[in-house]
């Protein structure tokens, strides 16, 4: 713990009057790390618990309590998965112009409709373009029309009632649209456990997860760049239990045929490695 700490705040002395920014990405990352490395005190499980909490898990099944984090709108996925889990990682991908914004943007409405607390990132829309779409779905309202504002008087109360249910719930944290403004270009898997240690999200979305920082400014090359992303994503589901929905692009192999392999996710093998679902 000492030697991390140690490390962690020389080299944010060292890059805070070259890099603010810089140097508060570091000290996120260094506290992490050593909540982490503490935590283990806390959080391992010797085997009379872990089997004990597992077989509870079974009855509650059995029951009919739910053990998931979320429920799918779609029957057959959530037959196969019995919901979205507390260590899930899904990524949808596809190649550009392919709706996978739309398709984050549909379950984030759903899950809000749901009573979930989400909390979004994205760097491939901006906050106002995103609460459009979800307007439109939540609302069942065809997105061209909000756009064009060409909605029918009775379609316009549909969307008045949603933003009157918005202001109700405002105190509740239900959705939170993080903006890629306020980081400059430090929007690192650090910086977004921040995020969700304030809002304590039920479900994180990331739009564009390729676009993220990696901790490490150093890295350039895509694969490794992503790489790193992938891997601190995966830890920060499992430390705080919160899965996480991301859309990546996939290759021009994809382009060729309709299967879906985990080889034509872009950038890295390590999304295919680290996913728990790949759509």
């Amino acid at each position: 713990l000492s030697k991390e700490i140690k490390e962690g705040a020389t080299k944010a002395i060292e890059e805070a009057d070259i890099n603010p920014a810089g140097a508060l990405a570091h000290l996120q990352l260094t506290s992490a790390t050593v909540m982490r490395l503490d935590a283990g005190k806390q959080t391992d499980v010797e085997w009379a618990t872990g089997l004990t909490d597992a077989v509870e898990d079974y009855f509650k099944v059995k029951s009919g309590e739910t053990t998931s984090k979320f429920i799918w709108p779609w029957g057959p996925l959530q037959d196969e998965t019995m919901g979205g889990q507390e260590d899930d990682y899904i990524v949808f991908y596809g190649r550009p112009k392919s709706m996978k914004s739309w398709v984050l943007c549909y379950l984030i409405a759903w899950l809000v409709g749901s009573e979930k607390r989400v909390l979004v990132y994205t760097k491939e829309m901006t906050t106002r373009n995103i609460y459009k779409r979800i307007a439109a779905c939540l609302a069942g309202l065809p997105y061209d029309d909000v756009r064009r504002g060409t909605l029918t008087p009775q379609q316009e109360d549909y969307l008045m009632f949603w933003v009157g249910e918005a202001k109700k719930m405002a105190a509740q944290n239900r959705l939170v649209v993080l903006s890629a403004k306020d980081v400059s270009g430090r929007d690192t898997v650090s910086w977004l456990r921040t995020k969700v240690d304030k809002y304590l999200p039920d479900v994180v979305c990331v739009d564009g997860l390729y676009l993220m920082s990696p901790e490490n400014p150093k890295l350039t090359k895509t694969n490794e760049r992503v790489e790193s992303i992938s891997r601190a994503m995966r830890a920060l589901i499992l430390d705080t239990k919160t899965p996480v929905m991301a859309t990546m692009q996939a290759n021009r192999k994809a382009a060729g045929h309709d299967n879906a392999e985990f080889d034509e996710i872009a950038f890295s093998d390590a999304l295919s490695q680290d996913c728990t679902m790949g759509i």
